[in-house]
């Protein structure tokens, strides 16, 4: 009487096969070996569609930035908006290392764009009163506004910044840290290519990484778009002063502008708002991004979360607390008790302080 066996028991398809032959044997045992083929070679594949980044570098003469590296022009349209800054009927809008539009924003179903003001390396802003402060690169620019069609260079502090970041890509100048009685003569900042490439996905959205390793660094570390639309009150008395977002690097706080580099906060004081002077620096960390003030209390985003500093004395704020998160891009507002993180592009956290903190 012929013996058979139970067969095999496989997620798609059971086979039961008679041993009583060679034949047959061998007939089982390839109808075995084709189904188990299709099984292990039944894997979805797909493709995404990526963007990365190649950085060019480039040298910037500091001799060639003072200049050449400010001039007037009538109001151009936006091309790579960055940060805005706002003061009473007026916006001010960066156009990313290219200078400013200063817009009049009196009938907001109608704002005029009056004028450009072309500043080399420029990625930052704030105004009180008539005066416009904004970054050249290394240099700290000051600008009479009494007629913001006709914006007049009062002074350039030159040398206030040694470093700094744009959209993720830093650039630097040839200081020596050793001797910082020695001033730079260059500087080296990065252009960006955007490369498309095509990578292989398990059709789930995971990437195999070998496929295109240099994607996986450059999506680490690249920092979200700069352009800040979510203006927030401050309810430090700023006498005059206007309203930077959530990604401004500088803040107005009475007589005393702060400004946020990679690693430290440079004060000015602008006390004298037509002829400010280059105040303390305080040492903050690696991946400093951003700055917020509230009341007495300045909030400094980090990569890796956020300085909470005292300025109860204006010339030394002194931290009084840090608020860590993993790593990621922290704009910070604050409200109330209650500062507001961004965590990247699309994930967001409120986090409620003791009181004593802020």
């Amino acid at each position: 009487m012929p013996m058979h066996n139970p067969g095999f028991a496989l997620p798609f398809l059971r086979i039961a096969f008679n041993i009583q032959t060679p034949f047959s044997m061998k007939k089982s045992l390839l109808v075995l070996a084709v189904a188990l083929l299709g099984l292990t070679s039944c894997k979805d594949q797909c493709h995404q569609t990526n963007v990365s980044r190649n950085l060019i570098s480039k040298q910037i003469s500091t001799a060639d930035l003072r200049n050449n590296g400010v001039a007037i022009a009538g109001a151009k349209s936006l091309e790579k908006p960055g940060k805005i800054y706002v003061k009473g009927s007026y916006l001010f809008i960066n156009e990313i290392k290219k200078g400013i539009h200063i817009i009049d924003n009196s009938d907001p179903n109608n704002p005029k764009n009056l004028s450009f003001l072309s500043i080399l390396g420029n990625a930052d802003m704030a105004v009180k009163g008539n005066m416009l402060y904004a970054d050249s690169y290394t240099d700290f620019l000051v600008f009479d506004l009494s007629d913001p069609t006709q914006p007049k260079l009062l002074k350039r502090i030159e040398n206030a910044f040694t470093s700094g970041m744009v959209e993720g890509v830093s650039w630097f100048s040839n200081a020596n840290g050793m001797n910082p009685a020695m001033a730079p003569t260059q500087i080296t900042d990065y252009d960006v290519e955007l490369i498309t490439s095509v990578i292989e996905t398990d059709c789930e959205g995971n990437m195999n990484p070998w496929s295109n390793p240099w994607l996986v660094f450059d999506s680490f570390f690249n920092a979200s778009s700069s352009f800040s639309a979510s203006l927030s009150s401050s309810s430090s008395p700023n006498q005059g002063s206007g309203t930077g977002g959530s990604m401004a690097r500088f803040a107005i706080v009475n007589n005393t502008l702060y400004a946020v580099t990679n690693q430290n906060m440079q004060l000015f004081d602008i006390s004298q708002p037509q002829n400010p002077q280059k105040g303390n620096v305080v040492t903050l960390g690696w991946g400093i991004e951003t700055i917020f003030p509230y009341q007495d209390r300045l909030y400094v985003g980090s990569t890796t979360g956020v300085h909470i500093l005292s300025n109860a004395d204006p010339n030394n704020p002194v931290r009084v607390a840090t608020l860590s998160h993993v790593r990621a891009c922290d704009p910070v507002v604050v409200h109330e008790n209650h500062p507001t993180l961004r965590f990247g592009s699309k994930r967001s956290v409120v986090a409620r302080l003791v009181t004593s903190l802020i």
